[in-house]
């Protein structure tokens, strides 16, 4: 009987082992089979952002550095009996001076003036059009652009406008199809650092303009390069004439709560109802003296839709990484990302929260707020979509670094409410760039590619 016993017990003990074995392969070593690190190169300066073109089929990267140079790259692979071999050729370096805070503008316009161009600002604010056909620069002198401000196109009638900041934070607008010359758009006191963001808010088929405005310094927290925050944003919408003159005005001011300001560089659009919702809505981090930060998502007609609990200190702040679907829940924030560096995934229904810490997308004092990237699960993102809906998981994923920035994470919600990590990346030191999502090398499966502070740039691949 002790004998059957111990057979019987033995027997029960390796079905156990054999199911353990399949969660770690689901868990574990199945993350192994996602992505491999394909190729690493190494440039002279700290990598601070990284953007794919398609050039006629020809894949290039582009990667602007802190010593003020853009880096061009061909890339190119084949397949051979040991996988897949990426192949980087660097094309060309672009001496123009950039700003650290700030990134260009990569036009993938098939026709006209700005067909493969690049349009950057300088340290001393000109405006730099790098032709990537001949590698030439030409100057736009005398612009006063602010070195904070990431250039933008706004595409009205066939017709592209390039919309960025004065110094002294005038919206200005340059035309391409008249030799770059510029206009005032006549809307002052906007944050000389705000993103100019263009989205179409209530899907009537032309885009609105979000601009953070009226700066004020009476919340002196520096957590986003200086000293300054927002106490408004402007919306503006589309008012051109019958001849075809750009024009903007204004549809709508939105103002943060009693006694706080927009502690952001950028409002971000989300659309938390879903594709049937006509209107989409605005998130922005509200901060005081007393409670700290928290998030505040309006409507496009200046009504609050949701605010979230504040972090309860004052200096403690928090960044809006995304929204998704997250089994139910749909923002996703990182709260004191300086500190514990919570990542927090919340239904704004209900209130409702998971979190868990140990993860940062943001440096404090740094204007870089895209070391983040979320993922929908159902784009059949590297396989992801098998691995996780193979278990019965319905959730899209977040590709964030960890406190250190030296460990990349691609971390999903299970039913239960827990927070897994499906995959980790090392990298050989703090990543400093935006984390771009590519199928780069165009095999068909999407690439990660991020640069961190020793100049490397790490492409993994999906195997």
């Amino acid at each position: 009987m002790r004998c059957v016993f111990r057979i019987t017990s033995f027997i029960f003990l390796y079905i156990v082992l054999f199911i353990l074995s399949d969660y770690v392969s689901a868990y574990g070593s199945g993350q192994n089979q996602l992505f491999s690190l394909e190729e690493k190169i190494k440039i002279p300066s700290s990598v601070i952002w990284v953007q794919y073109y398609n050039n006629n089929d020809e894949h290039l990267l582009f990667s602007q550095t802190e010593d003020g140079n853009i880096h061009q790259f061909t890339i190119g692979s084949n397949k051979s009996s040991s996988g897949i071999n990426f192949n980087v050729i660097e094309r060309a370096v672009y001496e123009i001076f950039a700003s650290d805070s700030s990134s260009p503008l990569v036009s993938n316009i098939i026709n006209g003036t700005l067909h493969n161009k690049i349009v950057s600002v300088s340290n001393d604010g000109n405006m730099a059009v790098i032709d990537i056909d001949t590698n030439k620069i030409r100057w736009i002198n005398n612009t006063h652009l602010s070195p904070f401000t990431t250039p933008v196109l706004y595409t009205i009638n066939n017709t592209q406008i390039i919309l960025t900041l004065s110094k002294n934070g005038t919206l200005l607008q340059f035309d391409p199809q008249s030799n770059f010359t510029s206009k005032s758009m006549n809307f002052t006191n906007i944050l000389p650092d705000s993103r100019v963001i263009i989205d179409d808010l209530d899907n009537d088929a032309l885009d609105e303009v979000l601009l953070l405005s009226k700066p004020t310094d009476r919340y002196p927290h520096g957590a986003l390069g200086d000293r300054i925050e927002a106490e408004g944003l402007l919306i503006l919408k589309y008012c051109g004439d019958a001849n075809n003159i750009f024009k903007l005005c204004l549809k709508n001011m939105l103002e943060p709560p009693e006694n706080k300001v927009f502690e952001s560089l950028s409002p971000f659009v989300v659309n938390l109802n879903g594709s049937n919702n006509k209107d989409k809505q605005i998130a922005l981090v509200a901060s005081d003296n007393m409670v700290g930060s928290n998030i505040v998502i309006y409507g496009i007609d200046s009504k609050v839709l949701f605010s979230s609990e504040p972090i309860g200190k004052p200096f403690r702040w928090m960044l809006i990484l995304g929204y998704g679907n997250f089994n139910g829940l749909k923002l996703v924030v990182n709260e004191v990302p300086h500190l514990d560096g919570i990542i927090k995934f919340i239904n704004t229904k209900n209130e409702m929260s998971v979190e868990t810490n140990g993860y940062s997308a943001h440096n404090y004092g740094s204007r870089n707020i895209d070391s983040i990237k979320i993922i929908e699960t159902n784009s059949g993102f590297c396989g992801a979509n098998d691995v996780i809906r193979s278990i019965n998981y319905n959730s899209d994923l977040v590709i964030i670094p960890d406190l250190d920035k030296d460990l990349l994470n691609i971390l999903y919600v299970t039913p239960d409410d827990k927070i897994i990590s499906l995959k980790t990346f090392p990298l050989e030191s703090s990543i400093m760039s935006n984390i771009l999502v590519e199928d780069i090398d165009g095999d068909g499966n999407k690439d990660i590619i991020a640069g961190d502070k020793l100049g490397n740039i790490y492409f993994f691949e999906c195997i």
